[in-house]
């Protein structure tokens, strides 16, 4: 399940303009970062492979911070083949953390580079409250110098991955920081045979 907020040009599938009057196609980026693997079936509300009288595993919230619509774009694409998530996006930063505050997620994807406050500011505002001062961050960055990547890590993100980001570094980082996650889809039903 996707939601991803604030973007207006996330409003009509399949094109990057949300204006009915000028669509263009997706970046071949979209395509291309996605394509590693096939898509799985939309991901059901709780993981079926609960035992037998146990509670079915609620999907794990992401909320990803990220101005630029086209990484969010690309970002969705990825997170439609990764079942078991569900990804919110924000545009703003300020809507980022407010939204990350209401409602508290599993893991915070961050956009280092963003107007208004950026990716650190949001990581320090971000672990000065109490409901989210444990919550996992992982830094997304076109910054890829070694200083960019250490500043990220000394700043408290859990991971800081650089664009153009890939499906499998996702997924891995992703395994590092949830470990209630399983990036393989659930078995459809055991053999009876």
């Amino acid at each position: 399940m996707l939601r991803c907020l604030s973007h207006p040009t996330l409003a009509t599938p399949g094109v990057a303009s949300g204006r009915a009057d000028a669509p263009r196609p997706w970046p071949a980026a979209l395509a291309a970062a996605a394509a590693d693997t096939p898509a799985p079936s939309p991901p059901p509300a709780a993981s079926p492979q609960a035992a037998p009288g146990s509670q079915p595993t609620p999907l794990l919230r992401v909320l990803y911070i990220e101005d630029n619509p086209v990484n969010t774009l690309l970002m969705t694409a990825m997170f439609e083949r990764l079942p078991g998530l569900v990804l919110r996006c924000e545009c703003d930063p300020r809507q980022g953390v407010a939204a990350a505050l209401a409602e508290p997620p599993a893991l915070l994807l961050i956009d280092i580079q963003m107007p208004g406050l950026d990716g650190y500011q949001v990581l320090n505002l971000l672990r000065n409250d109490p409901a989210t001062h444990a919550v996992p961050a992982i830094a997304v960055s076109a910054n890829a110098m070694p200083q960019d990547v250490a500043r990220g890590q000394a700043a408290g993100f859990a991971d800081y991955l650089t664009k153009p980001l890939g499906l499998q570094r996702l997924r891995s980082a992703l395994r590092a920081v949830l470990p209630d996650w399983s990036p393989e889809p659930p078995a459809s039903g055991a053999s009876g045979h």
